[in-house]
């Protein structure tokens, strides 16, 4: 739940107001976004000492019996995960569990996430459940609230820091991945230097270039080279250009093509 950001305070907000309620609400937002951290935050917010259960519904037929267990267990909370990949015959069955449950007291809260791709959920049974869809914004839509996420993450590590030039690395980067992304990209940086202050350097390649398109295996060999080439020579395209042994011309025309900034 950590960030500050106008993009990310409203989300919260919107989530806050229907859980205050118990409306069942579809969060919609790329994979990785923190759908389920958020929601796993709102329950904690909500009612700590009562269980919250999680069915993924891209678990075929057996996601059916695990919905059915959920509803008759004491939690208060069930999140439905990745609803979009739920097939036509299933989708009615969870339509009517979940149907059959809300007419129960006290109805507990059913909160469903979906990826931003396709229109799965246009002619969805279970959808007509939900009183609203919020939308959880992609972290390069909020970057600001990187450095509350990486303090969230940081607090058995609290002898690292990041440079002022590490956090303006982090914030440029595009993230496809997100949140799970930044996370994941933390426990790499941290396993190799556990203590002290995070350089650029320390940084994996990737994070120092913005391509417009996906690269090949050897585009990435090259665009790694040359950012840790650039990285050893202090930025200077002269030096770095000679230390590959290549031509600056050469070196300007990959820079620009695998989007690197150093």
């Amino acid at each position: 739940m950590a960030g500050s950001s106008l993009q990310w305070n409203r989300c919260r907000g919107e989530l806050t107001s229907l859980a205050a309620t118990d409306a069942n609400v579809i969060l919609k937002g790329e994979p990785g976004s923190g759908k389920l951290t958020l929601v796993r935050g709102m329950h904690l917010y909500k009612n700590p000492q009562a269980p919250i259960v999680v069915v993924d519904c891209s678990a075929g037929k057996s996601a059916h019996e695990e919905l059915r267990t959920a509803l008759d267990s004491a939690a208060t909370t069930i999140v439905l995960r990745r609803i979009d990949r739920l097939d036509a015959s299933t989708d009615e069955l969870f339509a009517d569990l979940i149907s059959a449950d809300q007419h129960r007291y006290p109805a507990r809260w059913i909160v469903a996430t979906t990826s931003t791709d396709g229109d799965a959920l246009q002619n969805s049974a279970l959808a007509e459940h939900f009183i609203a869809t919020v939308e959880v914004p992609a972290l390069r839509h909020h970057p600001d609230d990187i450095p509350d996420i990486i303090r969230m993450h940081l607090a058995p590590h609290r002898e690292t820091a990041f440079s002022d030039d590490t956090m303006r690395t982090l914030k440029k980067y595009h993230w496809p991945g997100n949140v799970r992304e930044l996370v994941d990209t933390l426990k790499h940086v941290l396993r190799a230097k556990p203590a002290g202050t995070i350089a650029v350097a320390d940084l994996p390649s990737a994070l120092s270039s913005a391509p417009r398109r996906t690269m090949t295996a050897m585009e990435r060999a090259e665009r790694d080279a040359i950012v840790a080439a650039l990285r050893d020579s202090g930025g200077n395209r002269v030096a770095a250009a000679k230390l590959l042994g290549i031509a600056r011309s050469s070196l300007y025309r990959k820079i620009d093509t695998f989007g690197i900034h150093v």
